[in-house]
């Protein structure tokens, strides 16, 4: 029969092990977990993001805040968006760079841009440096206005989330 004293001992050590075991398991869960907050601003063509992707890296971006990427029509009325872009495409020439006009893109290095938008979470096929923009023809950033605060996580491939949802919440 168990005396009240080894049962005291017995449930304090698996207390201990319950303890180490789940320290263990959030270190892992947080070995090679990168996250950054960044501001790109809508008049910056390509702002560089210092973070450097691969291939063994999953990727999360997520944007929110308003910009405008200038004045439209005879009034020259500025509508700002958030990292959607703005709700009205123009048709683009093909092979043209522009994606969606006024949305939030990446690229890596100087690679073909991708859209973002509110999220986008990806394996890059390349190693380079995350670069992004507001989606709008070359040379016209100037007159853009306003910024996203964008928030940049990344996590090794063999320990990436099934199903994440990025809330940005920058400074």
């Amino acid at each position: 029969m168990i005396q009240a004293w080894q049962l005291g001992r017995r449930a304090a050590a698996l207390a201990a092990l319950y303890s180490v075991t789940t320290f263990a398991a959030v270190a892992a869960e947080q070995a090679g977990f990168s996250n950054r907050c960044l501001r790109v601003p809508a008049n910056q063509p390509w702002v560089a993001t210092g973070i450097t992707v691969s291939p063994d890296e999953f990727v999360c971006v997520a944007g929110e805040g308003l910009w405008s990427h200038g004045g439209q029509g005879v009034q020259q009325i500025y509508p700002y968006y958030g990292p959607e872009g703005w709700d009205r495409d123009v048709p683009q020439e093909e092979g043209s760079e522009i994606l969606h006009i006024g949305a939030l893109v990446g690229r890596i290095d100087d690679n073909f841009p991708f859209l973002i938008r509110q999220q986008f979470c990806f394996i890059p096929r390349v190693t380079g440096e995350l670069r992004l923009s507001m989606d709008d023809a070359p040379g016209t950033h100037g007159n853009n206005e306003g910024y996203l605060r964008v928030r940049v996580v990344t996590w090794p491939v063999w320990n990436r989330p099934q199903r994440y949802t990025l809330r940005v919440a920058c400074p």
